[in-house]
Order: structure tokens, then sequence, then C-alpha cells
């Protein structure tokens, strides 16, 4: 954007500043210029800057999120007249705040070597164009917070000291944590072949298919029960299982999330008290 406008309306340069929320200041995020020695070390120079709400035409745009023009920052009083501007031959200058909902997400800012009018056509345009690229860079900023929440739930599914699993409506592992994979004496790569049922101990009686039935009819979300989980080896494992349903726009149960909790040393414990009762 920076390029296209600086190519296209002839600004020798183009700087956008971005927000510093804890430090309440704007600061230097990216840029393009014109290959010119002055202009690039007035870039560099301008990487140490940083703006206040209200000081120098950057920090006014920011302010007041409206486009902000200056025809020569020598004569100026809006604008920050340092020497390292002046001696690279700065002198026009036009802000754009990048606006998204109301909110102002950064300042882009123009530069030209010599004094330049306001043109209404181009503060319009821009302020548009401002409005776009806001809009562009709060959905860029939503799906990177969005993959560092995958990531951590991710890492938390992963590393939890309990069993994990998803589950389709028809009972097909989709996914399934480490821990369960000790659990049950399966591979990931066996149980994502397999289905719930092949886990289970089918003569033990188990109140869950009545359960599924109540949450696909939409009659409850969620339900905990204990029963016994069969291993690799054929041998039993306790376990309390609480199972959940994942719900589409339309309420449709699109998968089950199971916590999975191995509870055989409990049991066995009840076990010796009722002999020794």
């Amino acid at each position: 954007v920076l390029r296209a406008v600086c190519e296209t309306e002839h600004w020798v340069c183009g700087r956008y500043f971005k927000p510093d929320d804890e430090a309440k200041l704007l600061r230097f995020h990216e840029w393009w210029c014109v290959p010119d020695p002055a202009i690039e070390r007035f870039v560099e120079e301008t990487k140490k800057v940083r703006f206040a709400p209200g000081v120098g035409l950057v920090g006014r745009a920011w302010q007041s999120g409206t486009p902000l023009w200056a025809t020569d920052i020598a004569t100026d009083p809006r604008t920050l007249k340092t020497a390292i501007a002046l001696d690279a031959g700065m002198r026009g200058i036009f802000t754009v705040p990048v606006l998204a909902e109301g909110r102002t997400l950064g300042v882009l800012t123009f530069s030209s070597s010599k004094p330049r009018e306001p043109e209404e056509r181009l503060l319009q345009a821009m302020h548009v164009i401002g409005s776009q690229v806001g809009q562009f860079l709060q959905r860029k900023q939503a799906e990177v917070v969005l993959r560092e929440s995958e990531g951590r739930l991710r890492a938390t599914f992963e590393q939890a000291k309990v069993g994990f699993h998803l589950t389709a409506v028809d009972g097909r592992f989709l996914q399934v944590n480490d821990k369960y994979c000790d659990m049950v004496g399966y591979t990931r790569e066996e149980l994502l072949r397999m289905n719930v049922a092949e886990v289970n101990f089918q003569q033990h009686k188990s109140d869950a298919p009545d359960l599924r039935k109540k949450v696909l009819a939409g009659e409850m979300n969620s339900f905990s029960l204990e029963k016994q989980l069969r291993r690799r080896d054929g041998s039993p494992v306790w376990a309390t299982i609480t199972i959940s349903a994942v719900r589409g726009p339309d309420n449709a149960v699109q998968h089950f999330i199971s916590v999975v909790e191995d509870i055989s040393e409990r049991k066995e414990a009840e076990q010796a008290l009722r002999a020794s009762e």
C-alpha cells in the first residue's frame, strides 16, 4: 500500500506507525521510499521516533481519526521540525489514520521532497483506503489471535495429565492425545482407524448410548459416567469419562469431546475395602 500510493501520487517516502497500547505511543512499524541515501537515512532515524496522542501531525491524526495535510513542515506549527527531516529534503507531509470499527489501528504517513498543497481528491480517496487497510489488518490480527489460541489449545490437549479424544457422531476417533493412547495401549495411528466402541467392554452395561441420544436430541449437552475400557492386551481399565457435544450454527452435534481419567487405583481400593468389610 505504501509503495503503491507513493509511486502513483509521487510521494518519496511512506511510513506506517502502529500503536504500542502499553506505552500509549505510536511506534515505527513499516516503510517504503525511493532509492535515495538521504531519504533512507531519514527513514532509519525515524525508526527511533515515538508519537504521543496529539503530538506532531502523526499524533494528531491518531488522536482525531481524520487525514491531515501539511504543505511544508518547515512552516506548519503542527509538525515536528526534525533536523533529519529537513536535511533529507522532506517538506510536504500527509497523514492517514488506519481505521476499523471506529478504532484507529495506526497511521500512514507520506512525505514529499517539496512543498505540496492539499488535494481534496487524494484526501477523500486515502480516507477510504485507510479504512480498507484497517479492516484488512483487523482481520489479520484476529487470525493471529485464533492461531495462537488454537496453538495453546493443542498444547493443552497434548500435555494434559488426563486422556482426551474427539469422536465423530458415529463414534470414529478424530483426534486423541498421548495420555489416552497410554491409557488404552494403542498408538495414535491405530486409534484413528478405530471406533470408540472397540475400546469398550461390551459385556458391561452402560448408560452412554441413551445419554448420547439425549445429547443428539438437544435435551442435554454433556454427561459423565464411569465405565471399563479394554486395553489393547485385553486387560480392563476403569475410567471416568465426561463427554461434551460441539454443536454447529444449526445446533446439530458436529462431534464429541471426551475427557478420560484413569480411576483404576480408586476402584481397586474400593474393591479391597469391600473385601475387607
